[in-house]
């Protein structure tokens, strides 16, 4: 049985060699214990770093990624042979052209701002001029103008005038 025909058994099922080259397969992936804790976790269930580490620590694996590395491609060199010596024998040396494979970019537009954002929903770049009187109103009914302000502002340019009006033109109005 291999390991790829265990992905739907839980870890308590494996045997202590599964264990052994699942944890050590993830090592060779350069992850720390934790991280394959995290990774086994997610294959095989609740797999924690005290299951990781007893495997580490039963089997003397070295969790220096100088020394996995070195292991890992000696192992690799004496698994790849006799699958290419049986290839060869089967006569599969014809020569397969793969096809590039399509890049797919999400095609996830972004969200339209809302007209009159509350308090929760205001973003940057966004006119906080308050649309509410001066009464009391709940944090989530409180609106503001919501238009598009330039880079560093908090009123759009229509708000603005009414904000910064000088004393002449009389008191702004809104509830600023």
């Amino acid at each position: 049985m291999s390991l790829s025909d265990t992905q739907d058994l839980s870890w308590a099922a494996l045997s202590d060699e599964q264990k052994r080259d699942a944890v050590f397969d993830q090592l060779v992936l350069g992850l720390d214990l934790a991280g394959a804790a995290d990774a086994l976790a997610v294959i095989y269930g609740s797999v924690g770093l005290q299951h990781v580490r007893l495997i580490v620590r039963r089997f003397s694996l070295s969790t220096n990624p100088a020394v996995v590395a070195a292991r890992a491609g000696a192992g690799r060199a004496a698994k790849s042979k006799a699958p290419r010596a049986r290839a060869r024998e089967a006569g599969a040396g014809k020569v397969v052209k793969l096809r590039p494979v399509p890049r797919l970019t999400p095609s996830v537009e972004p969200a339209a701002p809302v007209k009159h954002p509350n308090i929760f929903q205001v973003k940057a770049q966004q006119c906080r001029f308050p649309l509410w009187g001066s009464g009391v109103v709940a944090p989530t009914e409180k609106r503001f103008c919501g238009n598009q302000t330039e880079q560093g502002e908090t009123y759009c340019s229509a708000c603005a005038e009414r904000v910064f009006r000088n004393d002449e033109q009389g008191e702004p109005e809104g509830g600023a």
